[in-house]
């Protein structure tokens, strides 16, 4: 072979090397451009909002960019009750949404929050697995908790002596607690979180129930709130819902890669999901410090109370759900630790 043929014979391997490349890197740089747009259930700089960009900055740090949500905003850009139709539907690609935001869908989406376990406990359970499929079938896909482990409180402007005095008060919930009201005896009032302030500075309701979070500092509603009422009951885990289609743009090897890191890594770390953790308890301690009042019930009281709160959530989950809904009660729920 003469010098100008073994030129031409090397220039023709090496486009055909270049050739046979291209896939490969066209499939690399669609990998590191994944984007989601995400909205939440509380407006940009809300605490949920803080720990879920806490979230997205490790996962584009952890994966080299492969992966970016960009936060667009909360019920300003999409009501809280519509976000989750709003994924279904490809309008976005995720939502940080209540579990119990789109319990229509499925009385199974917010079984999580009637359990008295641990989220470490959930996990080594397998539960977030059987989650997801339960989201699978409503055509949602789900990507675990962001901001869990969160008890929730009633807080009213009126005083309670004893369990009667719930009777017929008008208590602002959200879907997941409106069993319980009505065991009490109160009268559950649905709405946004955002529209708890007017609502109790009007007295369009007699009281609330929230956690802790961005209660003094994010939303102000100790200037509207007299009393907490303790013990705390259930488990806050607001849900990481993302568009099926959307999440298959990024490569099934990633996905699982993703999962391991946000399950076994992120959501253990004090700086990543336990961050929400041990900012509610500083914050339950802000709000005890604000005027707000603590009532305890008393032990006979407190032990009613929990027993009403557990039993009357899962007696509607397994009323919906006959066969399903027994099998993850057994799953979630300890009644050995109400007496503790």
């Amino acid at each position: 072979m003469n010098r100008k043929s073994f030129k031409k014979y090397i220039g023709g391997l090496t486009l055909l090397l270049i050739l046979s490349l291209i896939p490969y890197l066209v499939v690399n740089i669609e990998a590191k451009t994944v984007t989601f747009k995400i909205v939440t259930m509380q407006p940009k700089g809300k605490p949920i909002s803080k720990n879920l960009m806490m979230f997205a900055d490790a996962l584009k740090k952890k994966f080299n960019g492969q992966v970016i949500i960009n936060l667009l905003g909360g019920p300003e850009v999409i009501g809280p009750f519509q976000q989750h139709e709003a994924v279904r539907s490809g309008q976005i690609d995720m939502a940080l949404t209540s579990c119990s935001f789109y319990s229509s869908l499925t009385p199974l989406s917010h079984v999580n929050m009637f359990s008295n376990l641990t989220r470490a406990e959930l996990l080594k359970k397998g539960f977030y697995d059987i989650h997801e499929e339960i989201h699978r079938k409503i055509g949602l896909g789900y990507l675990g908790e962001i901001t869990f482990d969160v008890p929730f409180f009633i807080f009213t402007n009126f005083e309670v002596k004893s369990l009667k005095d719930f009777v017929g008060k008008k208590i602002r919930v959200f879907p997941a607690i409106t069993p319980f009201m009505k065991a009490l005896g109160a009268a559950p009032v649905m709405m946004g979180q955002h529209e708890i302030y007017s609502a109790m500075d009007r007295g369009v309701v007699d009281g609330f129930v929230m956690s802790t979070g961005g209660f003094v500092k994010g939303h102000s509603w100790h200037e509207v709130t007299k009393y907490m009422i303790k013990p705390p009951f259930y488990r806050g885990g607001l849900a990481l819902l993302i568009n099926p289609k959307s999440w298959d743009k990024v490569p099934k090897d990633l996905q699982k890669k993703i999962k391991d890191w946000k399950y076994n890594v992120w959501d253990p770390d004090p700086n990543g999901g336990e961050w929400f953790v041990n900012f509610t308890n500083d914050e339950t301690k802000l709000v005890e410090q604000s005027g707000v009042k603590v009532i305890e019930l008393s032990p006979a009281d407190a032990k009613v109370y929990l027993k009403k709160a557990y039993e009357s959530a899962w007696e509607s989950i397994i009323a919906k759900e006959p066969v399903e809904g027994p099998k993850l009660r057994k799953m979630l729920f300890d009644e050995s630790r109400l007496s503790q």
